[in-house]
């Protein structure tokens, strides 16, 4: 059955579980960007600099000495135990699915196409990339001072935590799954070949991927974030006959 990505630092500040099992489960950042250099005197509050992973941090409180909660506003450095959300889960909150069949004279076209929404994923290629390491994806967008829009942090940083937050992403597509154009010879020309029927067709598998998110562009998002099996297109082209 899916289970869905979470922490249990959310249950254990409702007091659902005791702050000992929070301790012992493992814990997952909600990516929320990365550091620019316009953004380097806030990010070092975070213990961060520009080029970095930027998380949403979970605001601490610690007691004043008039017994007081007093919240830090969650600007504090990255905790691996304290900071963590709820991110989502990996059943989709929708499945489209549209199939269809055109016919003009002796010409037929089906094509299947579905949309999938609002599904968070656990994405094993985005999760090779290794700010400090030699993994990187082909065609990586990763942060340079003259992109410091891109998805991946800074190479060779000296900090790391946050990282595991990138490969959790919108697992949400539209996809034209197959997609058949075929052709129906006319039956005088099939009798003159002593055949009764004889149809022409080619078929294309996966020929449109629209990954809602483009960091998944590499990879099929209906294999729910898995780099068992990369992203794959097939043609084929063939003949029915019936005599």
């Amino acid at each position: 059955m899916p289970q869905p990505y979470f922490s249990t630092a959310a249950f254990a500040r409702s007091g659902i579980i005791s702050q000992e099992y929070l301790i012992s489960t493992s814990s997952f950042f909600k990516y929320a960007g990365i550091w620019s250099t316009a953004e380097e005197e806030e990010a070092a509050k975070y213990g961060c600099q520009p080029g970095y992973v930027k998380i949403e941090t979970v605001e601490q409180f610690t007691t004043d000495e008039n017994g007081n909660l007093v919240g830090d506003g969650g600007v504090h450095t990255y905790s691996n135990t304290r900071d963590l959300q709820i991110l989502g889960s990996n059943v989709p909150d929708g499945i489209l699915g549209v199939n269809n069949t055109f016919k003009y004279r002796d010409f037929d076209l089906s094509v299947f196409a579905m949309v999938r929404y609002g599904q968070m994923i656990d994405s094993k290629t985005i999760g090779w990339y290794s700010a400090n390491g030699n993994n990187q994806p082909r065609g990586t967008n990763y942060w340079t001072p003259e992109n410091q829009s891109a998805y991946f942090p800074r190479p060779g940083i000296a900090s790391t935590t946050g990282i595991g937050s990138l490969k959790y992403i919108d697992g949400s597509y539209a996809k034209i799954k197959n997609i058949t154009l075929g052709y129906t010879f006319p039956k005088k020309l099939c009798k003159t070949l002593g055949l009764e029927q004889c149809r022409l067709y080619a078929t294309a598998y996966n020929v449109f991927v629209l990954p809602f998110k483009s960091e998944l562009k590499h990879s099929d998002p209906e294999n729910n974030g898995s780099d068992t099996f990369p992203l794959y297109k097939t043609y084929l082209l063939g003949l029915n006959v019936s005599f």
